[in-house]
């Protein structure tokens, strides 16, 4: 296991070290793996502040039983619809 953001290298027939490249594809889908979580989670924020009571009628429905008082303000619900 690689330490300290190191990258992984291989050594050259003349002794010097080399950084191994990651394949486009490869490279494409761990940026898509690492963001993925990010924008999932701004689209959701996004789509609960444009339906605010439909959002809080979720939460109410699936997680009403883990908010204190059991039901979400509006202003609330896309920050905790987002977060789940």
């Amino acid at each position: 296991m690689l330490q300290g953001g190191a990258t992984p290298s291989k050594k050259s027939k003349k002794g010097t070290i080399k950084p191994v490249q990651l394949p486009l594809p490869s490279f494409i889908m761990k940026i898509l793996f690492d963001l993925f979580p990010v924008i999932l989670f701004f689209a959701m924020f996004k789509w609960g502040e444009n339906h605010a009571v439909e959002a809080q009628s979720f939460l109410q429905t699936y997680f009403g039983s883990f908010i204190s008082g059991g039901v979400p303000s509006l202003e609330q619900s896309p920050i905790i619809l987002a977060t789940i």
